[in-house]
């Protein structure tokens, strides 16, 4: 009786089919006699030398699909650093409160003189300069200083409203975090509405009404009494909130997608170093240090199964 001829693809059909616990035609000598003949064995003792063989087509597939999740994955991590950066930027321009005499949201307690660049540009610290501001004798320093700080205010208002507007369309693994992280956007834009009459403005956080505010001009917050200050303290401070909330969100998709970019980028590594053995005549499956029995893998959809 004559020994069937084995083609590779006879191989990995053979294993597939004993995967499925299917009754085929070959006896276990065949399938070790074909097998070294495919992957071109030298010896008992040194294993299999691939060279040329199937194997080395495999690793280059592998390594192909390897390098383009890595690409997949540095966009995804890219995008998420991205969004984080701009929640920081966020932060920044918001600011922190100062210690107040009158409670967590009250006027500050102590301000630095007039003149001096002590107080931040951001607006808690333009909240504070128009403070300070009230503080002066009545005229012109008093009215420049006062309209300095809502000018800059509003600035810094505008500039928030831009960075939040670049928030949009970012989606998530989890729904909860994608639910969180929506809400968080929505209160953002709440709270740096365009004007005073905005609907949306008063869902969740709000200014005080603002001098000079319409349905046409940005208000600021109402700089000459305590508590027009104190509700514009309140207001950025719940936008602070929300900021940190959007992050709270995002945090575990942005690990994620920076681990996987981590094991994207090793298994290119532990690829190319089989594809350089293969190509040198240098792999061996004999040779345990290759790290070949941790990637290839015996299933039904094949011999060798790289996983990426």
């Amino acid at each position: 009786m004559s020994v069937p001829v084995l083609t590779y693809t006879e191989l990995t059909t053979y294993f597939r089919d004993a995967a499925r616990a299917q009754t085929v035609p070959f006896s276990v000598g065949e399938i070790s006699s074909a097998l070294g003949g495919q992957l071109g064995s030298t010896s008992a003792n040194s294993g299999f030398n691939v060279g040329t063989s199937p194997v080395g087509s495999v690793v280059t597939a592998s390594l192909t699909a390897a390098q383009a999740s890595v690409s997949r994955t540095n966009a995804t991590a890219a995008r998420f650093d991205a969004v984080d950066s701009t929640l920081s930027q966020l932060g920044t321009i918001v600011g922190t409160l100062a210690p107040s005499a009158g409670g967590r949201f009250g006027d500050a307690t102590t301000l630095p003189a007039v003149g001096t660049p002590t107080l931040p540009d951001t607006l808690q610290g333009n909240i504070d300069r128009a403070q300070r501001a009230i503080a002066l004798p009545a005229g012109p320093r008093q009215v420049q200083e006062e309209t300095a700080a809502q000018t800059r205010f509003s600035a810094l208002r505008g500039q928030a409203q831009q960075l939040v507007g670049s928030l949009q369309g970012v989606h998530f693994s989890n729904a909860a975090n994608q639910h969180a992280f929506d809400i968080a956007v929505g209160n953002l834009q709440a709270a740096l509405a365009s004007n005073d009459l905005d609907a949306s403005r008063v869902r969740a956080l709000s200014f005080s009404a603002a001098t000079g505010g319409g349905t046409t001009s940005g208000g600021t917050f109402d700089a000459s009494t305590s508590a027009g200050r104190a509700g514009a303290r309140t207001s950025v401070d719940q936008l602070n909130q929300a900021i940190v909330a959007a992050q709270a969100a995002l945090a575990p998709d942005r690990s994620t997608a920076h681990q996987q970019l981590l094991s994207a980028q090793s298994l290119v590594t532990q690829f190319t170093n089989l594809q350089s053995q293969v190509n040198n005549n240098s792999f061996s499956l004999g040779n345990a240090s290759t790290g070949v029995f941790q990637l290839v893998q015996f299933s039904r959809s094949g011999l060798a199964n790289f996983f990426v």
